[in-house]
């Protein structure tokens, strides 16, 4: 998905219940996402269910997976929502940040704003 000049790549991370028929995560469908409507956007976020190092994560792969990711145009940070908690976290100690979001339970979200080459975001708690 687009949305201004930010693409928002939404990728299946959840290998634990995973039958492997596709890969998870699907690197060929990264790289043809990478390329689709390459001249539409100039930033990236990266949306998924479980992040590298979590249980659920195909971590044999992570560091692929993190390569892959950061071959689209100007990577802002990654979210998932795997262990609805907040985290905020360099894993690979790269620059690129991987936000948890809370779950409801815990009377919490995330706001993000993004600008052009920027983002910022916030926790609120209510």
């Amino acid at each position: 998905m687009i949305a201004g000049k930010t693409k928002f790549l939404c990728l299946n991370t959840n290998a634990l219940e995973s039958d492997y028929s596709n890969p998870v995560p699907d690197f060929s469908f990264i790289e043809q996402e990478r390329q689709k409507d390459i001249t539409r956007f100039e930033q990236t976020v990266v949306v998924m269910h479980a992040r590298p190092t979590s249980d659920q994560f195909n971590n044999n792969v992570a560091s692929v997976f993190q390569y892959s990711i950061k071959q689209f145009p100007n990577l802002l940070y990654c979210t998932n929502g795997h262990d609805h908690i907040y985290q905020k976290e360099d894993i690979f100690k790269d620059g690129i940040i991987y936000y948890g979001t809370p779950n409801i339970g815990k009377r919490q979200f995330l706001i993000f704003t993004i600008t052009k080459d920027h983002y910022t975001h916030e926790l609120v708690s209510y």
